[in-house]
This record gives structure tokens, sequence and C-alpha cells, in this order.
């Protein structure tokens, strides 16, 4: 326990030490020197034990009180190898444990209690008291929930728990199942993955049909027909492929395979936009509306970036080029550059369109605005 006490003591000088050097600025010339000083006896000299560590920081914290002050005061004007630090507890005082509650804490006391006042949940509440011996401090939490409960609810006996998990019921309505699903749908690029990967089955399978590629060469399609041949021979339906040679076999079962994978796309595109209207009816308009209406937009003259796409290197570096390169493959250069500085040119004068058509659309609203004000 006592070195517990010693530890915290030492995390408490290390705090105060902490701010000696933002309140040197606030001394003149000759308490820095003192201060200085002192400040190696406290850091400086050896103190084992908790009466010695408590006795140091006593002397630290009020010497930071001084230095926040901007004055010395007794017995800092004195220097520190004439004092003892073991006599803090008689130079500064004990510290009282208890705090006297302010004047203004007994104005409220003949206040009656408002009837009409409203008292309905939120109301927070924090007690705290220091414990005997300066060993440390403790705190009350409370938290009011309603008139006809009791207004102090504390903890340990799960009282406050049960209390909270009730409200919690009552005031947060419980996720629907439509709002259940909606949480679980996946962002919109891995869905967009899932549908493409039906699309490229599809493809797979035609080029197959149309003879593109043989069957060797269709690893994936081939384990899928596999799948088919025994889903059609548990339910019975396969006994009409037998008298089939491989190839007629091959084919049918391709056409059965591309009517599953088709059927399957189109139920998770139509599920998929089942979903987006029910989530764009349900969920409340985005607060970040970046829409525009066609009033708003502006189409900025492409020749503003003209010169700037057109522009060449340099005479140094083409020079350079020159000296280094075929002229063809320069050419060649310069055409990819300015296709490069083209596409760059069309992304910035979008994004210079959006700005624009924004700002028009706020000068809109407000004027609108304005314009309902006068009415």
């Amino acid at each position: 326990m006592a070195r517990e006490i010693e530890n915290k003591l030492d995390e408490d000088f290390l705090f105060y030490l902490g701010f000696t050097n933002s309140f040197f600025n606030q001394l003149n010339k000759k308490d820095v020197d003192r201060c200085r000083v002192w400040l190696q006896k406290l850091c400086g000299e050896t103190c084992d034990g908790v009466n010695k560590k408590r006795n140091r920081n006593i002397y630290l914290s009020n010497l930071v009180l001084c230095m926040q002050e901007g004055k010395l005061t007794e017995p800092f004007q004195q220097p520190p190898n004439e004092v003892d630090i073991s006599n803090a507890l008689q130079v500064f005082g004990h510290q009282p444990t208890e705090v006297a509650p302010p004047e203004w804490l007994h104005d409220f006391s003949n206040i009656e209690d408002d009837e009409d006042q409203d008292v309905r949940d939120g109301r927070t509440y924090l007690a705290t008291r220091t414990l005997p011996g300066g060993e440390g401090a403790f705190a009350y939490l409370a938290v009011t929930l309603a008139d006809d409960e009791p207004r102090w609810l504390g903890g340990g006996e799960g009282v406050f728990e049960r209390v909270m998990e009730e409200k919690f019921k009552e005031y947060v309505p419980p996720v629907s199942e439509m709002e259940q699903i909606l949480l679980r749908r996946k962002d919109p690029v891995e869905r967009e993955k899932v549908v493409s990967f039906y699309d490229a089955l599809l493809q797979n399978i035609n080029k197959e049909l149309e003879e593109e590629i043989s069957p060797e060469e269709n690893d994936v399609i081939n384990g899928l027909v596999e799948q088919l041949v025994n889903d059609l021979k548990n339910r019975g339906q396969y006994a009409q492929y037998e008298t089939m040679t491989a190839k007629q076999r091959r084919m049918e079962l391709l056409l059965i395979l591309h009517d599953r994978v088709y059927a399957r796309r189109e139920k998770i595109l139509h599920r998929q936009e089942v979903l987006d209207d029910i989530q764009e009816k349900t969920l409340p308009p985005s607060f970040f509306d970046i829409s525009v209406q066609e009033q708003d937009k502006i189409d900025l003259p492409g020749a503003m970036w003209e010169q700037a796409i057109n522009k060449q290197p340099n005479k140094k570096n083409m020079d350079a080029l020159f000296a280094k390169y075929p002229h063809v493959l320069i050419e060649k250069f310069l055409d990819l550059l300015a296709n490069e500085k083209e596409a760059i040119a069309v992304r910035m004068q979008r994004r210079h369109e959006n700005i624009v058509a924004q700002m028009r659309k706020e000068l809109r609203k407000e004027g609108e605005k304005g314009a309902a004000k006068v009415e």
C-alpha cells in the first residue's frame, strides 16, 4: 500500500513539474534564478518514503502557485539550502480534507419546489469528496429519469442498469424487420461485383455455345455443368439427356445453365431495385445534397483550358529530348502528354462547373427565401 502511495506521489510531482516552464515568463529575472535553484533542490534531493515525498510535493505545488501569480513569497525568497522541506505542514499548514460549502449554496435552501417545473429525464448530478490524508477522492454520479421514480439511482445493486434498460426500450423504438434487412445490405461496390460475376458466367456460356472456346477451356462452366447434372439426377430429370450425343447433351445443359444463371441475375437486380426504392423512401434525404437543377447548371468555355493542353515543354527540355530520343518517339510522347493534360483539364472543368452550379443554387435559394419574406 505504501509503495502505491509513493508511486502516486511521484506521478503528482512530475505533473506539477510540467507547469513550471510555462510560468517562468511571468517572473522577473531575480525570481527566475531563485526558482531554478529551488527546482534543482526539489528535483535533486533523494526522497524516500511517503512523508518525504508528500513534503516535497507540497513545496513544489506552492512554488508553482507563486510562479503562476508572478511573485515568489516565503519561504521561496530564502536560499533553498537553508530550508528543511520536511517541515512543509508547519510552513504551509494542513490542506483541508473537506471544502466548506460556498455561501451561494444556501441561497437555494429556501427556494420551494416549483410544481410546474419540468423535471423530465436527463438531469445529471455529480458529487465529489476528497479522502482523508490526501489519499485521493471519490465521486458519485446520478441521473434523474422521471417524477414517479427515485430521483437518485445508484449503481452496485443493479437498480440503475435495470431502469436504464427499461427506459431504453421505452424511448428507442425497436429496429423493424425491413431496417434490419437494409442494414445487412452490402455496399454498392460489392453488389456490382456480384452482378459482374454472373455477367462473366453468361459470357463464358455464350462463347462455348457459339464455339468460340472449347469445353476443355471452360473450367468454371465445367464445374457448374457437373452440379447441374447432379441436380437433374436427384430430381429424376436426367434420363432424357443420356440418349443424346456428348455434344448435343453439352449444348442442352449449357442452355439450361444459361437460363438459370440469367434468372438468378435478374432476381438479384430486381431485389436491389426494390430495396433501393424502399431505402430511398425510408431513410431521410441526406444533409449533404449536392444535386442541382437544370437552371443552376453552367458550361464553362473550353478555350480557357486549350492553351494549357497544347503548351509544349520549354525549349531546354525539348532540346534535351531531341538530343536523346528519335523525333518520332518525341512526337508520340507529346501527343500522349496532351491527351493526359486534356483528361486533367476536363476533370478540372467539371469540378469548377460543379462549384459554380452549387453557388448559383445557394444564391437562388436565398433569393427565394427573401422573396417569400417580402410577400
